[in-house]
């Protein structure tokens, strides 16, 4: 049997999240393939993360685009079906609750190749939300279930998926690590060239229940031009944030506000790091913040990053214009003490072995 592995990522922080395992998979000279789905179709939300991180070329690009939700999954199968006639690897391989990962999980069944999952057993117990459909899915579909946290692996048991579960931490604290130095270094060149200084806070707004719904977006916005009267925001733009922006007339005038396009990973880490509260509905950057040791406020009425909230380094507000303005200003506030709470936790998510865990496992389980 062919015991070729086959990675599968479509969004940026798919790439940010697979590179660990990629960089194991190259250091110990194992042969793979990887493919790239396209659901993130901007330059600056995938070519730009590959240069960056010091990953090769896709092997394989699907090209899916700018497509529904429906359409997306749709044409990851149809696209991953046709190639997986080719290659016909021993295992396949993807990272996170995007539809990207469902499709590539419901291929996998289909065709009875084993699948493995990272970041298995995330729940936020909001089944509104798409990414918990695709996650839970992909989980009872797997059959190497890695788990980033001793509560993701109590989730997968609740539920009684009893099959191979893995504790490795997150890939995306892998990242994090690896990248700090680069980060530094390429963050100023940034902040020089687009004359940020001074305190600010950080803001990331992409999540689809968020964007795609008027008055949740509107109140998200009003909140952010409501924290500029009184520190910069720093607001890398998503490109559907941008396109629901324009699509339902919301407009930021603030002098305090630099709206920027999305940034590389260097930039980003730089700019989390440096900022003195982060404001997000992103899972990912729950994680990176704690991580980096900064204040998080999440722009969402669960998480699926418990732990962040347990450990002191996250509060939840919602998207109610007050609740958000409130906790920004209570984590500026009382950011030196909430610093600290994350400083003396240990990080819930690893300390950064969680790729070499994946592939060692990976490794022992499948001769690759």
């Amino acid at each position: 049997m062919n015991r070729k592995l086959l990675a599968v990522a479509g969004t940026r922080p798919e790439i940010i999240k697979l590179a660990p395992i990629l960089w194991e998979l190259e250091r110990r000279g194992l042969d793979y393939v990887w493919v790239w789905a396209g659901q993130h179709y901007d330059y600056n939300m995938s070519d730009v993360f590959l240069v960056q991180m010091d990953l090769p070329r896709p092997n394989y690009r699907l090209g899916i685009s700018n497509a529904s939700q429906i359409d997306q999954v749709t044409g990851i199968m149809l696209g991953l079906n046709q190639l997986l006639g080719k290659i016909n690897p021993g295992l396949l391989i993807a990272v996170g609750d995007t539809n990207t990962v469902l499709a590539t999980s419901l291929v996998a069944s289909k065709r009875g190749i084993p699948f493995a999952h990272v970041e298995a057993g995330l729940r936020s117990f909001d089944r509104t939300m798409p990414e918990e459909i695709n996650r839970t899915i992909a989980d009872h579909l797997g059959t190497l279930l890695f788990a980033p946290s001793d509560r993701a692996k109590s989730n997968l048991l609740r539920e009684n998926i009893t099959k191979e579960i893995y504790i490795t931490g997150n890939t995306v604290v892998d990242a994090c690590v690896s990248m700090k130095q680069s980060a530094n270094r390429f963050g100023r060149d940034f902040f020089r060239k687009t004359g940020i200084t001074g305190k600010y806070i950080l803001a990331t707004i992409h999540r689809a229940g968020n964007t795609d719904d008027p008055m949740r977006l509107r109140r998200i916005m009003a909140a952010i031009e409501k924290i500029t009267t009184e520190t910069k925001v720093l607001f890398p733009v998503h490109p559907r944030t941008r396109k629901m922006m324009e699509q339902y007339g919301i407009k930021l005038a603030s002098s305090n506000l630099i709206a920027t396009d999305p940034l590389g990973y260097f930039e980003f880490l730089y700019s989390l790091e440096n900022s003195q509260v982060v404001l997000t509905d992103s899972g990912g950057v729950q994680e990176e913040a704690f991580t980096l040791g900064v204040p998080c406020v999440t722009a969402r009425d669960n998480t699926e990053r418990p732990e962040t909230v347990e450990l002191g380094g996250n509060i939840l507000v919602g998207t109610k214009v007050e609740s958000i303005v409130t906790g920004v200003k209570w984590s500026l506030r009382h950011s030196l003490r909430i610093k600290e709470r994350i400083k003396s936790a240990s990080n819930p998510y690893g300390t950064g072995s969680a790729g070499k865990n994946i592939v060692k496992i990976i490794m022992s389980n499948w001769s690759l």
